[in-house]
């Protein structure tokens, strides 16, 4: 009998993967407290075919790398807890859509210094067992803003369930997260954790044209009370919310209110990790903060919406990303404008052929300006003109001084918003296949591959563009 659990512890394939795989626009436009989609990340379970297991066999596979050990309560500062090989992973694509096979031998017990046993895990709760193959789709990650000015979001669901620091050694003066013992293990800037959100997570929700739109944060990383404990600033791209976070924003100021607004629910994914299951069969969770308490206590979220402690090595906290982004604003808050910049520009980023000028992706308007000379001017296809820092998109028309006309063509650029993007591909595929019809600035935008019409091998390589694997010739 188990004991009871700690509360504290092909063509259509090419478009559906270019409809799984969108990216979020320049700009974002929310409301206070406003939800955006941005990155992927594996999330609902989805059964698995004969058809996709075989996909996902023959997919590369990864090892987690979790922790266990033979320690009980009385000795697990020991430092004898070690990394293992019983918990793996492999992406793959089935029908254009890309899914994360997960399998293990050994249960992931809910503290890192336990042996691995159904007894000290969560993921038996939800109905995962060991020896089988679980499959989790891809899927929008959702983003709740909490910040317009400094564009902060958090992700609205406990994507995963991680330890804060899986190793754990004891000393006189308290408990270190090295065998050195260099630093404590609640250490923020030498967490696990940390490591994990700004490589681990951060390379596989985002794609490199999303990396573009995610700020550099400078973050404090002070202990709750004692300075003993505080770790160094940290400059990073994702991270935890701090105490201080959590009780800003949209949320109750006090650690000790049940606040609904802090409360969560994990994913499929974060279940199979071996999420914290609340025995209320309400789903929501535990998540956790940055905020050193002692030298193995950090501070977190409980299922119930307060704040209170928990142990670094615990692997049963769900995982709830934030980082800073780019260009957010309200409705009612105008985007700057910067000066406009006329920079002198290279041969290699802008050509004359054929009556048309080519160009890179992500121009702005007054750069090719400055390319054309004097008295030049750009206008949209409906002959309005373009402003200075637009983005020059395919079938616009450049003017120059002596009345010479010549259409602007972007590679990779089909819908004419200056970026290359998923939905490009969709189009040229749609074109490839009969229910599109380009005009002539479109078709020379979309041949990439050297053909004379557009195929599904051009929509693929502007795909392959979109997300980051290729760069297409200017011309």
């Amino acid at each position: 009998m188990k004991k009871t659990k700690r509360v504290f512890s092909a063509m259509l394939s090419l478009l559906l993967l270019a409809l799984t795989l969108s990216c979020v626009s320049v700009c974002f436009t929310a409301s206070a407290y406003d939800f955006i989609e941005f990155g992927n990340y594996p999330q609902t379970q989805v059964t698995l075919t004969t058809e996709m297991k075989e996909a996902a066999l023959a997919a590369r596979w990864e090892s987690y790398g979790y922790y266990t050990g033979h320690s009980n309560f009385d000795n697990y500062g020991d430092g004898t807890m070690a990394p293992g090989d019983f918990m793996r992973y492999a992406d793959f694509f089935f029908n254009g859509i890309k899914y994360r096979a997960v399998t293990f031998s050994h249960y992931r017990p809910w503290d890192s210094w336990k042996e691995s046993s159904a007894e000290y895990s969560y993921q038996d709760d939800y109905g995962f067992t060991t020896g089988n193959i679980y499959c989790f789709q891809y899927e929008p990650l959702k983003w709740r803003v909490l910040d317009f000015v400094s564009g902060l979001v958090m992700c609205e669901d406990l994507i995963d369930a991680q330890a804060y620091n899986s190793y754990v050694i004891k000393s006189a003066d308290g408990y270190y997260g090295n065998a050195s013992k260099d630093y404590f293990s609640s250490n923020y800037y030498y967490s696990a954790i940390r490591k994990w959100l700004n490589e681990d997570f951060y390379n596989t929700a985002f794609n490199n044209v999303q990396k573009e739109k995610i700020k550099t944060t400078t973050l404090d990383n002070s202990a709750a009370e004692n300075d003993k404990y505080s770790a160094p600033s940290s400059n990073d791209k994702i991270f935890l919310l701090s105490l201080h976070d959590a009780k800003g924003y949209c949320f109750s100021s006090s650690e000790e209110v049940q606040d609904a607004a802090r409360t969560a629910k994990g994913t499929d994914y974060a279940k199979c990790q071996g999420l914290y299951r609340n025995t209320d069969e309400t789903d929501i969770s535990s998540w956790l903060l940055r905020t050193p308490g002692n030298s193995q206590i950090v501070k977190y979220v409980t299922s119930d919406g307060w704040i209170y402690s928990t142990y670094v090595y615990d692997t049963h906290n769900g995982i709830r990303p934030a980082c800073c982004l780019t260009a957010l604003k309200s409705d009612t808050t105008p985007p700057e404008q910067p000066a406009p910049e006329v920079p002198v520009i290279d041969s290699a980023k802008a050509k004359e052929q054929d009556g048309s000028v080519f160009t890179v992706p992500e121009m702005k308007a007054d750069e090719l300006l400055g390319f054309a000379g004097d008295g030049a001017k750009l206008t949209k296809p409906d002959d309005s003109e373009v402003k200075a820092d637009d983005l020059v998109g395919t079938g616009m028309v450049l003017t120059k001084a002596d009345g010479t006309k010549e259409t602007v063509v972007v590679k990779g650029d089909y819908n004419g918003d200056g970026l290359i993007t998923t939905a490009d591909a969709r189009m040229a595929l749609r074109t490839a296949i009969g229910l599109e019809t380009p005009n002539d600035a479109q078709k020379k935008a979309c041949l990439v591959t050297g053909g004379e019409e557009i195929g599904t091998g051009d929509a693929r390589m502007i795909l392959r563009a979109a997300i980051g694997l290729d760069t297409l010739a200017l011309v």
